[in-house]
């Protein structure tokens, strides 16, 4: 859940950047630290199924979008998106399914760049809308906030934005 005052400016300046494979050991950690603080008690990542989606999603950058927030040359958070669609609705749509940040490293600005970089990528491969599959049970008000500055609207639990 994110606490109330969630900092505009971290103390550090993380950069964002596609992850590389060297990255998939240190994203598996994170995988894992991010659904410890969910609350999931002795829920264990599967690092071998994890190991081969990361390498899938580095390798098809026209089907899947993915950030890694890197601080001084090390992975402290991460967020993955995909292309698709649903079965009701003809138009491309984008799903950004996953975004997990180390503490210490969350900010407002990091979010912007994060979610900034996803629509920009949904745009690049035609898609008319954004969903979040993020939903407001996550983060309460604080991130419903934070979703709707960046033009996102409820759809059900989750948020959808159109581009």
């Amino acid at each position: 859940m994110l606490q109330e005052p969630y900092p505009i400016w971290s103390a550090v300046r993380p950069e964002i950047r596609k992850a590389i494979e060297v990255d998939i050991p240190v994203l598996l950690d994170l995988a894992q630290e991010g659904i410890d603080q969910c609350g999931v008690p002795e829920t264990p990542v599967d690092r071998e199924y994890l190991t081969i989606a990361w390498r899938a999603v580095i390798a098809s950058p026209d089907k899947t979008w993915h950030a890694v927030v890197d601080s001084e040359g090390v992975p402290v958070g991460y967020s993955h998106g995909f292309l698709g669609g649903q079965w009701h609705v003809a138009k491309p749509m984008t799903f950004l399914s996953t975004m997990y940040i180390k503490p210490e490293h969350r900010s407002i600005q990091v979010f912007d760049r994060l979610i900034d970089d996803f629509v920009d990528w949904s745009r690049s491969v035609n898609a008319e809308a954004v969903w979040s599959c993020l939903t407001n049970s996550m983060g309460g008000p604080v991130l419903d906030r934070l979703w709707r500055r960046k033009g996102f609207h409820p759809a059900g639990q989750m948020y959808e934005r159109y581009v």
